[in-house]
């Protein structure tokens, strides 16, 4: 069972910071970088949802939400693999 309250916490925690303009202060290497960080000590220690923490910031950041990887082209959270393996 996912920690579904931890994964909204960090998607308000992304949007505060992408308010604050911080993402664009370091660039968008640096903040896939950031957030792939962040995502994978969620999902390991913590039980998280990776949907859940990256709604709406899949394309910003260009990470897919289903298999976690950076991907230049995201269409519904998902890259062109992911979305041809899950058929959509």
């Amino acid at each position: 069972m996912s920690n579904h309250a931890g994964s909204y916490l960090l998607n308000e925690v992304i949007e505060i910071l992408d308010e604050a303009k911080v993402f664009d202060l370091l660039g968008q290497e640096r903040s896939q970088d950031l957030i792939l960080k962040i995502l994978h000590h969620a999902l390991r220690d913590y039980d998280c949802n990776a949907g859940e923490i990256l709604e709406g910031y899949e394309a910003r950041f260009g990470i897919c939400s289903y298999c976690k990887s950076p991907a230049e082209e995201i269409q519904h959270g998902l890259c062109s693999a992911c979305q041809k393996t899950l058929g959509c």
